[in-house]
């Protein structure tokens, strides 16, 4: 496999169109564990509860007056968008390489500069390692036949999402640049789900289509942990805020697939996979204008 491509263009092209026995299986597509031992949940959902959860929390958490960050601890909300280099480590490591994670995010600081978000993470990545995937439609060479007899341009890729919450403070006496600067520690607790993407370049492996690629896409998920410490800066023209640090994730996760066509069994082992990353994200604060006062003669 290179760059995530089960079938390199070398390969396809010495070993052109021979064509090899069949051996397409098309056992029942394994879905979610009907049981609702296993939870398993769509990203549709999963972005239905992230809006409703973003209503309650700004109506929980509502913009104060406009105040002086450079003289005084400010209470506000606003979003915030990052980006993460990670690593993965346990389990997920046999699984996958170095991934990149996207964010966004929506947080609340109190006038104790203490802090509060709501995370929705995209996981993505091209680096592949676990082996075997589609042995149970490849010849004994490890290659997959499509419906032509020609080799097929199979791609296998990392997708996966995580959704949480975050508490913690910041410590402006800890290289504090003003009353709302400073070292920032959080800790967060959530769910993280990821996946084999698997495509097939021009949909001519009928095994690869529809509900049978569940059988081979090892969709986990599980309870997630986190740990972030860094460095958060408010600027005082309310322009320039940014926050970076470093990020630990630790997931307590299991399949979510009831088959996997290559082990010709469920897998129902429990799996302690390790996240460690460098984050970096924008912020933009949201402040409420002051009222005004009329007096009247």
């Amino acid at each position: 496999m290179v760059n995530g491509s089960y079938l390199s263009a070398k390969q396809r092209k010495n070993r052109g169109g021979k064509r090899h026995e069949d051996r397409y299986f098309r056992p029942p597509a394994p879905v979610c564990d009907p049981s609702g031992a296993r939870f398993c949940i769509s990203l549709q959902t999963m972005k239905k509860y992230l809006f409703l959860a973003l209503l309650a929390a700004s109506a929980f958490l509502p913009a104060r007056a406009q105040q002086n960050v450079k003289d005084s601890v400010v209470s506000c909300v606003g979003f915030g968008f990052s980006y993460a280099a990670q690593m993965p480590r346990g389990d997920l490591a046999q699984r996958f390489g170095n991934n990149s994670n996207v964010g966004a995010t929506f947080w609340g600081k109190t006038k104790k500069n203490y802090w509060f978000g709501l995370h929705w993470n995209y996981l993505f990545s091209q680096n592949l390692k676990e082996k075997g995937v589609l042995d149970s439609i490849a010849t004994s060479d490890g290659l997959v036949i499509n419906k032509e007899g020609k080799y097929s341009d199979v791609q296998l890729y990392q997708r996966g999402f995580a959704l949480y919450v975050s508490a913690g403070k910041i410590f402006p006496k800890a290289f504090g640049a003003n009353q709302n600067s400073g070292l920032m520690l959080t800790g967060s607790v959530g769910y993280i789900q990821h996946r084999i993407r698997i495509i097939d370049n021009g949909s001519l492996t009928p095994p690869l289509s529809g509900d049978y690629l569940k059988g081979y896409d090892r969709l986990t998920g599980g309870l997630l942990v986190q740990e972030f410490a860094g460095y958060w800066f408010q600027g005082r023209k309310k322009r320039l805020n940014f926050y970076a640090g470093i990020e630990c994730t630790q997931g307590f996760t299991q399949s979510m697939r009831s088959w996997d066509y290559d082990l010709m069994k469920a897998d129902t082992s429990q799996r302690l996979e390790l996240l460690w990353g460098i984050r970096a994200g924008w912020n933009i604060p949201i402040y409420r204008r002051p009222a005004r006062d009329y007096y009247y003669y």
